[in-house]
């Protein structure tokens, strides 16, 4: 465990080292560039301390490469240069907040804190260079706030830093959990192949020796068949091998395979007197008082016997016993022979012993691999089950609302139809607002309705010729208030060039109004969003298709993000902003719209997909939903399955 622990270290230093370079030459020039900005063209308050200090910061981070070649392991200091450079960046982000007095620069240390916590995994590390941000910070908002009225100020940028400072332990604990999972999956298969090269060696050497006895791995078959195979071919009267029941030169010793007759009898002087020599063989080594390889006469002159160690270095493994009542059988002619056959033995039993081992290798890896399948199975069983869960809670809900809500509509039209109430303008107002209300209420359960009905592939889908400048006119009506209200341009282009295509213009006109909707969404009051069509003939994909690509000059979409957008449920903000209103600005909804969208594509056989540079609500990068759409559709779609 202590060797696996080093090795995941090692691999965690080197990896960490890989990266000075990267460190050094981007921080080095970001430096250069934030001197020379200072210089020519910010020129805050107390800049040339600035300049300088970020001068020095450079000079100090492009010395560290030469610094580690100096080093005789700077691996193993890997965390030391990154840390360098991450306090040289945070001495130079706290000096401009110091001498500028200016809270905003708050936002540097915010982005410095989220920075270490996706760059360091050491938690030493970490939880140092967070301690000294916020210790920097105080420092500041206690001894050097010029104004008192900026307390207010200094309050919300403590929050934004304190839940910042939360925020990047919950990415530096996330980014070490998976970073030291695959370090430690990477030293796991690493010693899984040393020692599977191990045991490969060990029976490349076995498989060298004498085809017939090391091609049988059973051991008690493979004993049998060298019994019978001594004992035939050499025209003895008795062949057997002995193994020790556990290892020790006091263990017993058993018989394991046999050939033959035994010629030891009850008419013997002593009937334990060929046992005995087989006992002192494997205890000592040799037959005791003679040399191991020399034939012995026992009490009988026709009977010869010859015991032999079976060894593998140092280890005892057991002894070949031999008899016979004839000396030519076992002459001294015959050692090297015999040798060889113990040998051959030997590594025989090495190479089952070897073989018993990686068949409780296999099964016991096997027994895993059948345990993760069970717990994974059972995993997505459960996943499944939630998800049909949630399917038929979005089912019932809408059906249950319905009928409610129905009432709430009827008696409210009752209501608008009463003279009485629309003279009185408080009435007439809270009616107005009961329906609108309703109104939106019955939109969020058809929208619920809608994603039951493609979660159980029960989308009914009406295909008849279509005009898609024609449905965007519509739509463009349909949402001229949200343009208008929030300041919006809205402006299609070249739909008029576009072919006519098969599909189901309500549903089609659902799907559009949602990224749309979208896109109004998150785009700032003044934006801009365009529909724009281009036509694909058969030769640039499978079939006639056109794509219609809905840009905005919105806040865009972060790169992780782009799939998950089109999930149930997911909201990519923060759930406490929804708003009522479809289309405020970064407006919590119910998180369904682009899964609806992208359900009535895909059932239309089409596809969609967004594209953006990212997310920044400063430079708005805005983002591109793109849409394709075949001319026309195949006979089986009728309906989604």
């Amino acid at each position: 465990m202590d060797d696996s622990n080093v090795q995941i270290d090692q691999i965690l230093d080197r990896s960490q080292f890989r990266q000075l370079p990267l460190f050094t030459i981007g921080i080095g020039l970001l430096f250069i560039g934030y001197a020379i900005a200072q210089q020519l063209i910010l020129r805050e308050r107390n800049f040339p301390i600035m300049v300088w200090f970020a001068v020095g910061c450079a000079v100090f981070i492009f010395s560290l490469p030469a610094i580690a070649r100096r080093m005789e392991s700077p691996e193993k200091h890997a965390n030391v240069f990154i840390g360098s450079i991450a306090i040289a960046v945070l001495s130079s982000t706290l000096l401009r907040l110091y001498a500028t007095l200016d809270p905003k620069q708050s936002a540097n240390l915010i982005l410095f804190m989220v920075a270490a916590g996706a760059v360091f995994v050491s938690r030493k590390w970490f939880l140092s260079l967070l301690a000294l941000t916020l210790g920097g910070w105080s420092i500041y908002a206690l001894f050097m706030t010029p104004i008192p009225s900026d307390e207010g100020v200094l309050i919300f940028w403590f929050l934004v830093l304190f839940s910042s400072g939360l925020t990047a332990i919950i990415l530096h604990l996330a980014r070490a959990r998976v970073v030291l999972r695959s370090v430690e999956g990477e030293v796991s298969e690493r010693i899984q192949k040393v020692e599977v090269k191990e045991l490969a060696s060990q029976l490349t050497t076995s498989a060298g020796v004498g085809h017939r006895i090391t091609s049988i791995l059973e051991k008690e078959r493979l004993l049998k068949q060298i019994t019978a195979l001594i004992q035939e071919n050499y025209q003895i009267h008795y062949a057997a091998v002995y193994l020790p029941e556990q290892q020790g030169l006091t263990a017993q010793l058993s018989l394991v395979a046999e050939s033959g007759e035994w010629l030891a009898t009850s008419q013997t002087p002593d009937t334990n007197a060929f046992f005995l020599d087989v006992l002192g063989v494997y205890q000592n080594g040799m037959i005791t008082g003679m040399d191991e390889s020399t034939p012995r006469n026992q009490f009988y002159p026709k009977q010869v016997t010859m015991v032999r160690p079976l060894k593998m270095a140092n280890q005892r493994l057991g002894v070949l016993a031999l008899q016979s009542r004839s000396k030519s059988s076992l002459t001294d002619s015959d050692q090297q022979v015999f040798q060889l056959l113990a040998d051959q033995i030997s590594v025989a039993l090495e190479n089952a012993r070897l073989y018993e081992q990686i068949t409780e290798m296999n099964m016991a890896l096997e027994q895993k691999v059948q345990e993760r399948t069970r717990e994974l199975q059972i995993a997505y069983a459960k996943l499944e089950r939630l998800d049909k869960t949630k399917s038929d809670f979005i089912t019932i809900a809408s059906h249950e609302l319905k009928t409610p809500l129905t009432l709430i509509n009827v008696y409210n039209q009752m209501f608008l139809s009463d003279d009485k109430i629309l003279d009185n303008e408080a009435y007439r107002k809270w009616t107005e607002n009961i329906d609108s209300g309703a109104t939106r209420l019955n939109e969020i359960v058809e929208r619920m309705e809608d994603v039951a009905m493609i979660d159980s592939q029960s989308l009914d889908l009406y295909m008849a010729p279509l005009s898609l400048s024609f449905l965007f006119a519509s739509i463009k009506s349909n949402l001229r208030a949200s343009f208008e209200g929030r300041e919006i341009s809205f402006s299609l282009n070249a739909l008029g060039e576009l072919p006519e295509i098969e599909g189901d213009t309500v549903a089609l006109e659902k799907a559009f109004l949602q990224i749309l909707t979208n896109s109004i969404k998150y785009t700032p009051n003044g934006g801009a969003v365009a529909v724009n069509g281009r036509f694909h003939p058969a030769d640039e994909s499978k079939t006639d298709s056109v794509e219609l690509i809905i840009s905005d000059s919105g806040v865009g979409i972060a790169p992780e993000l782009k799939e998950l957008i089109f999930e149930k449920f997911y909201q990519s903000g923060d759930v406490k902003l929804h708003s009522s209103s479809q289309t405020a600005f970064k407006g919590g909804g119910a998180g369904i719209g682009l899964a609806i969208a992208k359900g009535i594509v895909e059932a239309h056989e089409g596809q969609i997909w967004v594209e953006s540079q990212g997310f920044d609500e400063e430079s708005l990068p805005g983002s591109h939903f793109h849409v394709i759409l075949p001319l026309r559709q195949s006979e089986s779609t009728a309906s989604l399955v």
